[in-house]
């Protein structure tokens, strides 16, 4: 028998947590409809209007998911997603309407100006690992 336990989070925790997995699986989703516009040698990329509607899409799913795992504990970091979901979504109506042909290197830029307010969802979830006991 191993002398290791797993670390769990505290029990009133759980909920919450489980409330952000599922928010974070809404932004993971939005993440990656955005970087589908990026070819590749083998994939020539979604237009990015179709992977700009998708990212609101699913960015509009994770909002709906916030509420859930507010918890005091918690509330700067989820102000952060909460604010960073609002900057992404604004960031990306901001590039819709302004429509324009993107180079490679462009769009590279476009794309990583749409994921960087969505970092904080990697922090909430370095906090939730803390917390662990």
């Amino acid at each position: 028998m191993w002398p290791f336990r797993r670390r769990r989070l505290p029990s009133d925790l759980e909920a919450t947590y489980a409330a952000f997995l599922s928010a974070i699986e809404s932004v993971e989703k939005a993440k990656a409809a955005v970087v589908a516009a990026v070819p590749s040698a083998r994939y020539p990329g979604v237009p990015l209007g179709d992977a700009l509607g998708s990212y609101d899409r699913f960015l509009a799913e994770a909002d709906t998911r916030m509420a859930p795992w507010f918890d005091e504990r918690l509330a700067g970091i989820w102000e952060g997603c909460d604010a960073g979901i609002v900057e992404a979504r604004r960031v990306g109506d901001r590039l819709r309407e302004q429509p324009s042909e993107l180079g490679f290197e462009s769009l590279l830029e476009t794309v990583q100006e749409l994921l960087d307010p969505l970092e904080p969802f990697e922090l909430a979830e370095e906090r939730f690992r803390s917390l662990r006991e």
